[in-house]
């Protein structure tokens, strides 16, 4: 893994950051991904030896430009964290508003489609080799845990994203796809909850969460070797 290249979208937020980290201690070159937050990410981009790259997920053209700098790079491509995401507006379905629905789809799915298309036409395909791993959230309900009322659009578009990765492992075998279910994590997206609402709820760190990523993506790693 030694010298490639990793894109992590939402890279200047708190499991963005600390994953960018771990990636540039397992060796990987950090490419951060950001939409907002371009100082956050060149400061991190600067601090672990990567590269800031704009990328917000609701600009097509953004996301073009992104692909096209990051084909050009000296540095193969191994993979993709899908980690943007808007805050939730904490709203149960039939009080969904439209804006809410449309940012976190054009985040969540619509972008993603598009940079994954992309990355895979023009960075790995060539190598038919590449890791993708989408992070999406212990809401959701998985292993018999209970689904989370009142998270609307969030939630809508994160099953959206969970269906993405299944596409994307579909038609490219070749593809390592994995994908992490993080529940409360100590980030500024943890302000959209009332205080009062996640005490007694079991909090989790963004380094402890960007661990949880880097084991998937070793392991996945591993099954590509040689």
């Amino acid at each position: 893994m030694s010298g490639e290249a990793f894109l992590v979208t939402g890279g200047s937020g708190g499991i963005g950051s600390a994953l960018c980290a771990h990636l540039a201690e397992a060796g990987y070159v950090p490419l951060v991904g950001y939409g907002a937050g371009r100082a956050r990410a060149e400061a991190t981009a600067a601090r672990l030896g990567g590269e800031a790259v704009a990328l917000d997920l609701t600009q097509p053209q953004l996301i073009d430009a992104a692909v096209l700098h990051i084909a050009a790079r000296a540095e193969p491509l191994a993979g993709v964290v899908l980690g943007a995401s808007p805050p939730p507006e904490l709203a149960p379905l039939g009080k969904v508003s439209d804006a809410d629905m449309t940012l976190q789809w054009e985040v969540n799915v619509a972008g993603p489609r598009r940079l994954l298309a992309a990355l895979t036409r023009r960075c790995f395909r060539k190598r038919r080799r590449g890791l993708v791993i989408g992070v999406l959230s212990a809401a959701m309900g998985r292993q018999g845990a209970a689904k989370m009322s009142s998270m609307g659009a969030y939630l809508i578009a994160k099953h959206g994203l969970d269906g993405l990765l299944s596409v994307a492992a579909a038609d490219y075998t070749w593809l390592q796809v994995g994908r992490v279910y993080p529940g409360f994590t100590d980030t500024p997206m943890l302000k959209a909850f009332d205080r009062r609402f996640i005490e007694g709820l079991e909090v989790r760190s963004a380094d402890a969460v960007a661990a949880d990523v880097m084991e998937v993506i070793s392991r996945l790693a591993q099954e590509l070797a040689p």
